[in-house]
């Protein structure tokens, strides 16, 4: 077992030790799937170490929208509830099965299904006020064509590929297992309700989805890199 540091007192680096955490949380498992008690461990202070800093969980994603994070994006790991040592009961409310509670954590796969729910994630907090639409622009779509140089894609541009997807801010979306569209069938999400919709996704200038049918008569195309 690794060592903590003490941290009793707020020193001058713990604050940029605890981000630094955070931003490697989130670059494994997206915005919505790391706690503070898991930035304490990962940075190896007190589970109380954070609140030096932060007083909650959201308060540490704004110091990340200030620069500190280059991109925003998230893996998608679509184990099953069972790997997670989870049932679903019959009132769709997850419970744990077969293994001894203690130390279930660290014995569960790690990562989570969140690809479907990133941008609305990101959404909500644009909502709440942490962070503007063209900084989830920039983190969630420049940044990442800019940083793999991918050729023709990240913005919208003359020439570029359009790879667009339409919101509406004024809908809304609650997560439910009947509208989950990950073959795993869960989401940590369900039942939540985010203050936005996507309402149509372009890929490669194709429209793919749209009010809720899709089209998959056009496949994607392979991406071109400028190294």
């Amino acid at each position: 077992m690794s060592r903590r540091r003490k941290s009793t007192e707020p020193g001058g680096s713990l604050r940029d030790t605890l981000v630094e955490a955070a931003a490697a949380l989130i670059a494994k498992k997206g915005p919505q799937g790391f706690s503070l008690r898991e930035v304490a461990r990962r940075a190896h202070v007190s589970e109380a170490a954070p609140y030096w800093h932060f007083t909650d969980r959201e308060a540490l994603l704004v110091a990340l929208a200030d620069g500190t994070v280059d991109a925003i994006a998230t893996d998608h790991a679509p184990h099953t509830l069972q790997e997670k040592g989870f049932i679903r009961n019959e009132n769709s409310i997850f419970s744990t099965w077969g293994r001894d509670g203690e130390g279930l954590y660290e014995k569960a796969h790690a990562g989570l299904p969140l690809v479907q729910h990133s941008l609305l994630l990101m959404l909500h907090y644009y909502k709440g006020g942490k962070i503007s639409l063209e900084k989830i622009a920039e983190k969630m779509s420049h940044a990442l064509a800019d940083c793999f140089q991918i050729k023709g894609r990240g913005y919208i541009r003359e020439g570029h590929y359009a790879d667009l997807v339409i919101v509406d801010l004024n809908a809304s979306t609650k997560v439910s297992k009947e509208n989950i569209l990950y073959k795993c069938a869960w989401s940590p999400l369900e039942g939540f309700e985010f203050p936005a919709a996507i309402t149509h996704t372009f890929v490669n200038g194709n429209l793919v989805y749209g009010n809720n049918e899709w089209n998959e008569s056009t496949k994607g195309k392979r991406l071109k890199f400028e190294r």
